[in-house]
């Protein structure tokens, strides 16, 4: 079970319907369903995650060598990072674009 964008209640309460345990389950299944429906037609979450992520390179995109693009794993902050096994300064790099950004969607 994942992270849901509506609660059982919410729905409950449009719909008007009365507490039960087989409608619980019921909802409950449509929830997981729309939410992850919602993110495979967006190809994002809307919720934050902790995580370490790793990317090649030279990549096989054009990008310039200072600019990795995170396609879908876009970033709303960095705890470290590193190449090569050597650590990067938060100084040293920048989150792209920082004028609309969180999300990021490249590094710089």
């Amino acid at each position: 079970m994942g992270v849901w964008y509506a609660t059982r209640e919410d729905v409950k309460a449009e719909l008007d319907f009365k507490e039960t345990a087989r409608s619980n389950g019921r909802i409950d299944r449509a929830l997981e369903s729309a939410s992850r429906s919602v993110e495979g037609l967006l190809h994002r979450r809307f919720y934050p995650q902790t995580a370490t992520r790793y990317w090649d390179w030279p990549n096989e995109q054009t990008a310039r060598p200072w600019r990795l693009w995170l396609d879908d794993s876009e970033l709303i902050s960095v705890t470290s990072l590193s190449s090569g096994g050597t650590a990067i300064a938060a100084s040293s790099y920048n989150l792209e674009p920082n004028r609309s950004g969180p999300p990021y969607s490249r590094i710089e």
